[in-house]
């Protein structure tokens, strides 16, 4: 995973953290950074899009956290799924 990571002169970072807060909630915690294009945090609203594209990844996200909380109420052993 190292040598993948550090391919290329560029990196988009992304942390996904998924806590359980009760049978039927989870917390979704979302990261993003980029290494490249500081020149973006100079340009006015620029903090917009970067909030539309993390709520497009956060929905998707979503869809695979209700998935596997439907598994976890219907019994499966979600920690051998992936």
């Amino acid at each position: 995973m190292e040598a993948f990571c550090r391919k290329g002169p560029t990196h988009l970072h992304q942390l996904h953290v998924c806590l359980p807060s009760s049978r039927n909630k989870t917390r979704l915690l979302y990261s993003m950074s980029l290494d490249f294009a500081h020149v973006l945090q100079h340009i006015p609203f620029m903090h917009y899009l970067w909030r539309h594209f993390a709520e497009k990844i956060l929905n998707e996200d979503l869809r695979f956290v209700l998935g596997h909380q439907d598994r976890m109420i219907n019994g499966a052993n979600v920690a051998s799924i992936m």
